[in-house]
């Protein structure tokens, strides 16, 4: 297994997402495990609503931590 390990700081979410389709376009997404991290909120903004842009960055529909 493979781990992905990805943050809101480091701002790598995005090229992440990229990487990740196209390793799982071939592999079953079982064969990773993809980790993020949620840094500042923005005023108004929940942990929640934070997690759903990772996600959508990630082109993920869960994280593993």
């Amino acid at each position: 297994m493979t781990h992905i390990d990805a943050a809101q700081v480091y701002g790598n979410e995005d090229s992440v997402g990229k990487g990740l389709a196209k390793h799982l376009a071939l592999a079953p997404r079982d064969s990773v495990f993809v980790t993020t991290k949620l840094y500042k909120l923005e005023e108004g903004e929940t942990v929640r609503d934070a997690l759903k842009t990772s996600l959508k960055k990630l082109q993920l529909d869960h994280v593993d931590l």
